[in-house]
């Protein structure tokens, strides 16, 4: 993958990961919350100055007859009664915190009676009982079957839901979690997506303003020409002196080998003759000694051996568990490793 393709991906994280909290934090909450209180059922609607029941019952006695008409008219806040959701604390090491989705993602089947594709989940982070040791995660999920059953009795009522939560947390603010998504990261990967969308947009209409000036330009002075001319001349005078130096590739890769220290050209020369097909990389990072790559493969694990025989990679490992990526169907993994200086020449 080319260095432009590496820091565009770069860029759409880091606006991603700064939209992200701005997001929730900006959503509009739902006019009304309707609560699961065991077989019944109570209908909040959220003033500024705290929620107010505006109706209660039992579901079997429950019609859209009896429901506000603004309850079927726009989405609501869905919470199950907390006797259905299960939440669990967990306390993870601080330094797994920027991988939470993907620790959490896998360790659900565990921390739950239900299997991994009958689960649905979300988490938050207790940032009050987080410290720089631990990081305290608040795991919230409940069985598919009991989300389906939920959701679609109300779709018969006509209730649309925007989220679904537990009845555990406090009614006078939005719920924290969001059964009704698969995960967290499903959402990031759909904001994304849209920055990516975003940053496209902006590219082409760019390209469309710079291409229409360059070409007024270009109409209206000849000697525009000319220039562009002369200096694509002396470009190629300089690529050509450049190619004559010892810059070269081949000058660098024997330079780097008779000083005992690994150069970029030959690193890359290395991984791309031992990466297998099927296996894509994302980004690579080099500081001092250490290699860290990450990408996508069809078979993550069997990059460790393969790196593993590399001449200059050594004590080759998984920074964080791998996952699955939905859009591709490959595992998305993170690897560090040492980079091993070449053994000076023989004298």
């Amino acid at each position: 993958m080319s260095t432009v393709s590496r820091a565009v991906g770069r860029l759409v994280d880091e606006i991603a990961e700064v939209l992200e909290p701005l997001r929730a934090r900006n959503e509009r909450r739902a006019r009304y919350t309707l609560v699961e209180r065991g077989r019944g059922y109570e209908i909040y609607r959220n003033d500024r100055t705290g929620p107010v029941l505006a109706s209660q019952g039992s579901f079997g006695e429950l019609g859209q007859n009896k429901l506000p008409r603004q309850v079927t008219s726009q989405p609501v806040e869905v919470r199950l009664d907390a006797g259905r959701v299960l939440s669990k604390a967990l306390q993870l090491p601080a330094s797994s915190r920027q991988y939470l989705d993907a620790i959490v993602g896998h360790q659900v089947e565990r921390m739950t009676p239900w299997a991994a594709d009958r689960v649905v989940f979300d988490y938050t982070v207790d940032e009050a009982a987080t410290n720089a040791e631990q990081v305290a995660v608040r795991l919230v999920a409940t069985s598919r079957d009991v989300l389906d059953a939920a959701v679609e009795r109300l779709a018969g009522l006509g209730v649309k839901p925007a989220l679904v939560g537990t009845s555990e947390d406090p009614l006078d603010r939005p719920s924290p979690v969001n059964l009704l998504q698969a995960s967290k990261l499903g959402r990031k990967q759909a904001l994304r997506r849209n920055v990516a969308i975003a940053l496209a947009a902006i590219a082409v209409a760019g390209a469309a303003v710079s291409g229409f000036t360059g070409w007024r330009l270009y109409s209206l002075s000849a000697e525009a020409a000319a220039v562009q001319a002369e200096l694509d001349e002396a470009r190629g005078a300089v690529e050509e002196a450049r190619s004559r130096t010892v810059n070269s590739e081949a000058y660098a890769k024997l330079l780097a080998r008779k000083q005992g220290v690994v150069a970029m050209v030959v690193l890359v020369d290395e991984l791309s003759k031992i990466i297998p097909a099927g296996t894509f990389l994302s980004e690579l990072q080099i500081e001092d000694q250490g290699l860290r790559i990450t990408g996508f493969s069809d078979d993550a694990p069997a990059l460790i051996a393969t790196l593993e025989s590399a001449a200059v990679l050594k004590d080759v490992n998984f920074a964080a568990p791998t996952t699955r990526d939905e859009g591709t169907s490959q595992d998305r993994f993170e690897i560090v490793a040492t980079i091993e200086p070449p053994a000076p020449p023989a004298s």
